[in-house]
């Protein structure tokens, strides 16, 4: 920006100053980031260029997207979620982290009324290295209740997600999709 770096270890959520040596104030023009040496290079307006050794980041967890289209099980066919069908749907995650998190899992939630998700246990997202992005292994399947308002929303979050190597928990990712 043209008032230094700003770094976000949570995936974009919030930005915090990352000086690590460079001038307060300092325009900066145009970032290069090497991954095979973790190293970040700042070019700027007038004061040359500055370089700082990064340390990994480790995993974090967000929303990428879902699987189009959503697999209708049980309804009238045209593909659009309406009261009384069955649906499947297989989110995505990225992990906007450095370091790799390893045996991802999650659980599907709903709180909005008339929705349910059936089996609603964690499903594995397997390994997801630094930048990756992975869908769940096994669909979660959702049922409308016939008296749900046709063309209402439902809101879907992740939840208990957790991978096998540290941090081991992540936050849950609310209205994560709708």
């Amino acid at each position: 920006t043209d008032v230094g770096v700003f770094r976000s270890v949570d995936g974009g959520v919030t930005n915090l100053p990352f000086i690590d040596g460079l001038p307060k104030g300092l325009v900066v023009t145009d970032l290069k980031y090497s991954g095979t040496l973790n190293k970040l290079t700042a070019g700027s307006y007038a004061r040359g260029a500055w370089q700082v050794s990064l340390d990994p980041v480790s995993p974090i967890l967000i929303f990428d997207s879902i699987v189009q289209p959503l697999v209708e099980i049980d309804g009238d066919g045209d593909g659009s979620v309406e009261p009384g069908e069955t649906f499947e749907v297989v989110p995505k995650l990225k992990n906007a982290g450095g370091l790799s998190a390893l045996g991802v899992q999650a659980r599907l939630f709903t709180a909005t009324p008339g929705v349910t998700v059936l089996q609603p246990s964690s499903r594995s997202f397997g390994d997801l290295t630094g930048g990756a992005v992975g869908a769940a292994v096994t669909p979660y399947r959702f049922v409308v209740d016939p008296g749900f308002n046709c063309g209402g929303t439902i809101v879907f979050d992740l939840v208990n997600l957790s991978s096998t190597n540290a941090p081991g928990t992540y936050n849950d990712l609310d209205d994560a999709f709708r």
